[in-house]
């Protein structure tokens, strides 16, 4: 949900070049963390379970994410907040 409202708005005001960037980070970070899961930095830890967040390199967002350990360490990308976005306390699901 966050990727589309940050897509759209990036449509809407025609920031091509931004828009295509944000694409290629997000899909640099899927794959970074498809081979290291724990690249980024752990936010919240319940059991086998943790939230942790990834700084894109050239755009200013980050991306959280859920890794299950009992999953062969299985992510999930959930959030994507902007570098000076407030954000709130890091919850596991």
């Amino acid at each position: 949900m966050d990727l589309a409202r940050v897509t759209s708005h990036l449509h809407d005001e025609q920031e091509w070049s931004w828009l295509q960037r944000l694409w290629d980070e997000v899909d640099a970070a899927e794959d970074l963390l498809g081979r290291f899961p724990e690249a980024g930095v752990e936010l919240a830890r319940d059991g086998a379970m943790t939230v942790r967040r990834l700084r894109l390199k050239r755009a200013p967002f980050y991306v959280w994410y859920l890794v299950d350990l009992r999953r062969s360490r299985r992510v999930t990308l959930f959030r994507l907040f902007h570098a000076r976005q407030l954000t709130p306390e890091p919850r596991l699901p």
